[in-house]
């Protein structure tokens, strides 16, 4: 096993698709256990008010969108449940978002793995390194997500080496701004109060790895464990002259060594992208770059954390948004 020796940082941020969960969790796990478990889950929540007020912003979309229309209060139990099941499933199909959508697959997806129907699965190394760096080496480990920090605490709680939030400091998500804006990096360095290159940033996304880096922030690429490193690391422009390991385990603190931020291809990382400070804005000629930026898309739609601020939702009514009450809050 190769090792990337480094100086050891007073901070460590990560991001969790793609760093610590693989890629496809979204696709293979959490779609298919709405799709094959939404008719259960409303036959044992029906009539509880977070259920029933979800259903109502259902029904409200599914009028405005495509459908297929949710059936209207006073027909049978079961017509209503068919059609609210239905709807989902088909949103789902035609990856269709909307605040309704989103509140309702949060509500399913906590219940989930409130009652231990769901269980995120991490990489082994990851459980095992994030504990030692927090205890053995006391560094502090925050959570830098483009899904919603509530929702990350959610899943990293119950993972299948248990709960990995009690060695997280705290989760931070796009509240404070987007990970592919060097701005963004910026902020948090004034809010983390420690010097740039004491603070290492871990992603698998090449797009937010410049931005972090061109704010001075120590950055490592961590290429989830790719078998065939040397050919993709010739071939593949989303390591843009960053360092990089392919797991946790390959990256080893130890006194007297460089800081990552000194590391890497500086003149790669100067040219990967135009100048602008927003990356996210800018015009991106590489084919991979498009790429990593649509999944970086995908990801934070799927778990967008901005519609939930608002006091208002769909139907421009007063709404808790996020409730865990009655059956699905145990």
């Amino acid at each position: 096993m190769s090792q990337l020796k480094v100086r050891k940082p007073k901070v460590i941020l990560f991001d969790i698709i793609g760093t610590v969960i693989k890629e496809g969790w979204i696709d293979k796990v959490l779609f298919p256990y709405i799709v094959s478990t939404v008719d259960d889950y409303l036959a044992e929540n029906w009539g509880d008010p977070v259920l029933v007020r979800d259903v109502e912003l259902l029904r409200a979309q599914s009028q405005l969108d495509a459908g297929p229309a949710i059936v209207q209060p006073g027909q049978s139990v079961d017509r209503i449940r068919n059609s609210v099941a239905d709807y989902v499933v088909r949103c789902l199909e035609d990856t269709r978002e909307s605040e309704a959508i989103r509140i309702f697959r949060f509500h399913m997806l906590f219940d989930g793995f409130n009652s231990d129907k769901l269980t995120t699965h991490v990489y082994s190394d990851v459980a095992r390194c994030l504990g030692n760096w927090a205890q053995r080496d006391c560094i502090d480990l925050y959570v830098f997500s483009n899904g919603w920090s509530y929702a990350m605490k959610k899943f990293l709680k119950k993972t299948n080496y248990g709960d990995l939030t009690l060695v997280i400091k705290d989760f931070i998500d796009t509240n404070i701004g987007q990970l592919n804006d060097m701005q963004t990096y910026e902020g948090l360095i004034s809010q983390l109060g420690h010097p740039p290159e004491d603070i290492l940033f871990l992603t698998h996304s090449g797009i937010e790895g410049v931005a972090a880096r061109r704010a001075d922030l120590s950055v490592i690429l961590v290429t989830t464990h790719r078998k065939d490193l040397a050919r993709e690391r010739n071939e593949d422009t989303k390591f843009f002259g960053l360092p990089y390991v392919r797991s946790f385990n390959e990256l080893v603190f130890k006194r007297g060594a460089a800081p990552a931020s000194t590391l890497g291809n500086a003149i790669a990382i100067s040219s990967a992208f135009p100048a602008n400070p927003s990356i996210g804005s800018t015009s991106l000629s590489a084919s991979s770059a498009d790429s990593d930026s649509s999944k970086i898309q995908g990801i934070s739609a799927f778990f967008s954390p901005q519609k939930f601020d608002s006091k208002k939702d769909v139907t421009g009514k007063d709404s808790s948004v996020i409730k865990e009450t009655g059956k699905m809050g145990h």
